[in-house]
């Protein structure tokens, strides 16, 4: 979907874990912000997108009834200077046969260190190789025991395939969300209503 995109069912099944459970709950959205620089020249640096619900969704964690939990965002332009792992998160298979689909996968990746000169926007984009087995779409690490989102799968390096591939040596690469700071703050300020 992008800046033509007619898509008014907009669906969030957040907490879900199994694709194949219809009964799981969900939040409805009928706004959509796409990173304009995505929509005008699609470059995967900028596949990002946020959706606006039309509710509100109970963050209980994992002792409450729906497990769900927020996930910090990085600081502005924040980049890092060494190679890190960070936890993969999201729906893919169990092995090249494509069984064990829908099913949400962890893993650990290893983030590949920035780049010292980001002159042209270098560090936009996140890199990583594959630490075996689960595949997934979301990357976090953790600063001083709470979770941070910093990057969003996009492509299979070099496949424009969407999930990371099984060989141990396969690297992906996304959006570096500390790069996007500023689009997702200045779009969340724009909604009217903003709850604090």
């Amino acid at each position: 979907c992008a800046a033509n995109c007619t898509v008014t069912d907009i669906r969030v099944y957040a907490g879900l874990i199994n694709q194949s459970i219809s009964s799981h709950a969900y939040y409805t959205g009928g706004e959509y912000y796409i990173n304009p620089d995505y929509a005008a020249n699609k470059w995967f640096p900028y596949d990002l997108a946020l959706i606006r619900l039309d509710s509100s969704i109970p963050l209980d964690g994992a002792s409450g009834l729906t497990g769900i939990n927020a996930i910090c965002l990085p600081e502005e332009n924040v980049t890092n200077v060494t190679e890190e792992y960070a936890l993969l998160n999201g729906f893919g298979v169990d092995n090249d046969n494509g069984t064990g689909s829908g099913i949400q996968r962890m893993g650990w990746t290893k983030i590949l260190k920035g780049n010292p000169d980001d002159s042209r926007g270098q560090n936009t984009m996140l890199f990583w190789t594959r630490v075996p087995f689960p595949t997934g779409t979301a990357g976090c690490s953790y600063v001083n025991g709470v979770a941070v989102l910093i990057g969003i799968h996009a492509t299979k390096h070099g496949t424009g395939k969407a999930c990371m591939g099984l060989d141990p040596d396969d690297t992906g690469s996304g959006p570096r969300v500390s790069h996007h700071m500023q689009w997702i703050v200045n779009t969340i300020s724009s909604f009217d209503n903003v709850q604090a």
